[in-house]
């Protein structure tokens, strides 16, 4: 049977979550931060022991979703057409998860990190990364940009994720400026629903 190298890389991740979460348990405070608004304040806390339980959870499932998913998908068939850029999102995502877990743990544990800085620049290269993939996914009922258009003409889909894959960049970027202008995160927000409204004006020609 062929190994997954995908699948191996995201269980050592996922390993890697479990076992710092199982380390650091006793070291954190009984209550941390776990969410920030955009100007890096914390605004969010959690029970040190519910928050890791449900961070492994919840990382675990979105590895199983992501492997099991395509078997079900009424277009399956279409997943070999781009099995390369998915199982790049896939682990993409996991990796992401899993970044964001290690950087909460370490700022409750009392390192300096710039939260402002740090996980924008996140947001932005995985915009990014989509971005310069996004025109390769092709058909399907799980990612991409799945609309009613979409989802009922290829030549729709095909057309819309090309815009998509250049808003995402677009996006990304502006994820960067967003930093120095928290303002821009509203603007970014309105830019990534344009690929929704885009597909319907190609649908409609």
């Amino acid at each position: 049977m062929k190994i997954n190298k995908i699948d191996i890389i995201s269980i050592i991740l996922i390993l890697g979550v479990f076992f710092t979460s199982f380390y650091f348990y006793n070291i954190l405070p009984n209550e941390i931060i776990t969410h920030w608004n955009f100007e890096g304040m914390a605004d969010g806390w959690s029970n040190t022991y519910s928050y890791l339980v449900y961070m492994n959870i919840f990382i675990i499932l979105i590895f199983l979703l992501f492997k099991y998913i395509p078997k079900i998908d009424p277009r399956k068939k279409n997943y070999i057409k781009f099995n390369k850029v998915y199982n790049i999102f896939r682990l993409l995502f996991i990796l992401f998860l899993v970044i964001i877990h290690f950087i909460t743990i370490l700022v409750n544990l009392g390192v300096n990190l710039d939260i402002n800085i740090i996980v924008p620049l996140l947001v932005s290269l995985l915009f990014i990364i989509l971005g310069v993939y996004m025109p390769n996914i092709k058909s399907n009922w799980f990612i991409g940009i799945r609309t009613p258009w979409t989802l009922s003409n290829d030549t729709v889909w095909k057309k819309t994720h090309i815009f998509a894959g250049k808003v995402f960049i677009v996006a990304g970027l502006l994820f960067v400026l967003a930093i120095f202008i928290p303002k821009l995160f509203y603007f970014i927000i309105l830019l990534l629903l344009s690929p929704i409204i885009y597909s319907y004006l190609e649908f409609k020609k």
